[in-house]
């Protein structure tokens, strides 16, 4: 008599909260220790602004253009030696989403 194998029982996933895409990219960013992002917001990035702001341990800085921007995100990047996340806008409308580091 055949007798069948032992079913093999696998390890359940962590299940966690709901999260839509933006949340999964801050999540993401503040797993790999990001604490400050520099971004300059539009109306394709609200959803992304919103998850930032569910967060305490992700700091956004709003720049008034996005040129400065772009020059904070340096010297920060430069004074602290850390990547940098920078979210702003090209002047056509298209989101652009550039990771900065000046560090050594």
């Amino acid at each position: 008599m055949k007798t069948s194998p032992a079913a093999t029982t696998f390890p359940q996933p962590e299940i966690g909260r709901a999260m839509n895409g933006a949340d999964v990219v801050v999540e993401c960013l503040a797993r790999e220790g990001i604490d400050v992002i520099f971004a300059y917001p539009g109306g394709a990035s609200q959803e992304l602004h919103q998850a930032f702001a569910r967060r305490s341990d992700v700091r956004v800085i709003l720049p008034r253009h996005e040129q400065g921007g772009v020059f904070a995100a340096e010297a920060w990047s430069r004074v602290n030696g850390k990547v940098v996340p920078l979210r702003t806008r090209l002047n056509n409308g298209d989101q652009v989403e550039i990771l900065r580091s000046s560090a050594q």
